[in-house]
């Protein structure tokens, strides 16, 4: 009877934590609210989900331009495209027929024929819809791409400028404005780009309004005569952390609606980036790229202007998905369950939804599904095995090597009686830490659209950590010590770049040296014995 009782007391305090856990990430933030229900402008790239302007055949149906034209029109007077192929040219006439206003975009990417197709086609649609377009933007980010030098610019903007029936302008970020001020002779108003998260020294939602009004500032001293637009200006929604700079929705929500308050009291024209978010940007910038957009992928809001907001605003649905998960680890160890159990089995269950989340967030094709798919069996396994056989250490990997040549007989003899269970979780250790160490050698040497994949290898890292090997154990981990060694050096590369500011870089650097604990010990071992 005390036995049962203890059982059900260990449960249930293991079930409130996990509630506790998922209502402080789902609990409601206050944020400023916007005052007027319509904004100025958005950025519009109405792909669907499998299409991208990287392929030019992709042609996006204007019934669907004209479906994502109803849903942002309540929210937005203008829209601002990028190009006019690919099915854009027909935003004019839709925009038109909505009543709605456009920034009308002509790409320029060094390609004289396709630069005058370009050209000619914004052209011709201005003259079409003049009381639509209230502008052609000739050209984004040109110059940073470093596709055009500055003077070859400067000429198609006059050509341009010289024929087209309404203001033309040219739109890149800041700082190539103030490196190529010559520029400003020939648009009729300057447009910027002000994006805090990508800045060279990234910094904090709090802080990036600051920088804002800092930058803008900045420009227009040093353009006293000309109107300036700012043309893009946002907050992703998910992603990885640079320095101090958190994507999230709550975020994403603060800076939107603290910029639009500061805009509208400053009176700026902007521009928001972006309508939609874009899957096919994760490609180019990684996860972040696709995150930009104030309605997903599905054309659902992620967020209202007024109210208090919250990160996992479905935090009940994944507190009892976790639980249930949890459960079903509990009861197919068949252990006798008791406190450590309860515990280990709904943070086992937590970990994996939340690494399923972080893989449905950085998923973008086929082969990422497919790892992400395979690491949640990794971790499932791990966690499974771990709760089924709370004795058996993870045997030395070489051990699973054996097997795998002559059977499972051939590791018969190298390790406590050829235990099956400690062979496979010796197995599993290998896979996370070779995993964990490419994914960190990654972010040391290219860090930049990497994201930091904590949930997807925590379950090991905490699971092995607690088997330090002994000194019989360590002479035959030769391959874990390597790796060991491996990851800890990449990890301590990947804490320098990253900064103490980013509790993201933090928590996988905590994640690596956990996964690379045990085979570093073995190391050390090895070194002092004889």
């Amino acid at each position: 009877m005390k036995s049962g009782v203890s059982t059900v007391a260990a449960f249930l305090a293991a079930l409130v934590s996990t509630f506790a856990f998922w209502w402080v990430l789902g609990r409601p933030v206050s944020l400023p609210d916007v005052s007027s229900p319509k904004l100025s402008c958005a950025s519009f790239a109405p792909y669907l989900p499998d299409q991208s302007p990287l392929n030019p055949s992709d042609v996006i149906p204007p019934e669907a331009i004209d479906s994502d034209l109803a849903l942002l029109s309540p929210r937005f007077g203008c829209v601002r495209t990028y190009a006019v192929d690919q099915g854009l040219h027909e935003v004019p006439r839709l925009a038109h027929a909505r009543g709605m206003k456009m920034l009308l975009g002509a790409w320029i990417s060094g390609n004289p024929p396709l630069d005058t197709m370009q050209t000619d086609r914004a052209l011709a649609l201005a003259k079409a819809y003049p009381d639509t377009v209230r502008a052609i933007v000739v050209g984004n980010e040109t110059l940073l791409r470093g596709e055009l030098p500055a003077s070859r610019l400067g000429e198609i903007l006059r050509d341009v400028r010289r024929r087209s029936p309404v203001p033309v302008t040219y739109a890149d970020v800041w700082e190539f404005w103030l490196r190529n001020p010559e520029l400003a002779r020939d648009v009729d108003f300057i447009t910027i780009h002000i994006l805090p998260f990508w800045e060279d020294e990234p910094m904090s939602v709090d802080d990036a309004l600051a920088h804002v009004e800092r930058i803008l500032a900045k420009v227009e001293r040093a353009f006293p005569d000309k109107k300036i637009l700012i043309g893009e200006v946002g907050w992703p929604s998910a992603g990885r952390m640079r320095g101090p700079a958190e994507p999230g929705r709550v975020n994403q929500a603060r800076f939107i609606r603290q910029f639009v308050t500061l805009a509208e009291a400053r009176k700026v024209d902007y521009n928001l980036i972006e309508a939609l978010d874009q899957p096919w940007k994760r490609v180019l910038e990684g996860t972040v790229g696709g995150y930009w957009g104030l309605y997903d992928v599905d054309r659902n809001p992620k967020f209202p202007l007024t109210g208090p907001l919250s990160e996992h605003p479905h935090w009940l649905l994944q507190f009892a998905a976790s639980a249930a998960l949890g459960i079903v680890l509990l009861l197919g160890a068949g252990r006798p369950i008791g406190w450590r159990s309860c515990f280990a089995a709904l943070a086992a269950g937590t970990i994996v939804l939340l690494q399923a989340e972080q893989i449905g967030t950085m998923a973008v094709s086929a082969v990422h599904w497919l790892a992400g798919g395979a690491t949640l069996v990794l971790s499932t396994t791990t966690a499974w095995l771990l709760l089924a056989s709370p004795g058996s250490s993870p045997a030395p990997l070489h051990h699973g090597f054996a097997w795998a040549r002559g059977g499972f007989a051939g590791a018969r003899g190298g390790f406590a009686g050829g235990d099956a269970r400690a062979v496979a979780l010796g197995g599993l250790r290998g896979l996370a830490l070779f995993g964990a160490t490419m994914a960190t050698l990654g972010l040391a040497f290219d860090p930049r659209y990497r994201d930091f994949p904590v949930a997807v290898f925590l379950i090991p890292a905490l699971g092995f950590l607690r088997f330090p090997p002994s000194s019989r154990e360590a002479g035959e981990m030769v391959e874990e010590a390597w790796l060991g060694a491996v990851l800890a050096l990449a990890a301590a590369a990947v804490l320098v770049q990253e900064g103490m500011d980013n509790h993201q870089a933090l928590a996988w650097v905590g994640v690596a040296l956990a996964l690379a604990w045990p085979g570093v010990r073995a190391g050390w071992l090895r070194v002092r014995s004889p």
